[in-house]
């Protein structure tokens, strides 16, 4: 559930990972990455940005 709702602040526009940590109940932000990457297959930075190269296409 943390995961996905990192994943909404994500494409919301927040592009801090440290704050899209916090703001998801993750006190560490490496743990978080590490989380995220775990659940999602690719790091909250590569995330981002795929989705700003999706977002200028």
């Amino acid at each position: 559930i943390r995961i996905k709702h990192a994943v909404t602040l994500l494409d919301y526009g927040i592009d801090s990972i440290k704050n899209v940590a916090l703001l998801s109940g993750f006190t560490d932000p490496l743990y978080f990455s590490n989380v995220f990457k775990a659940q999602i297959g690719i790091s909250p930075t590569q995330y981002l940005k795929n989705k700003n190269e999706k977002k200028d296409n």
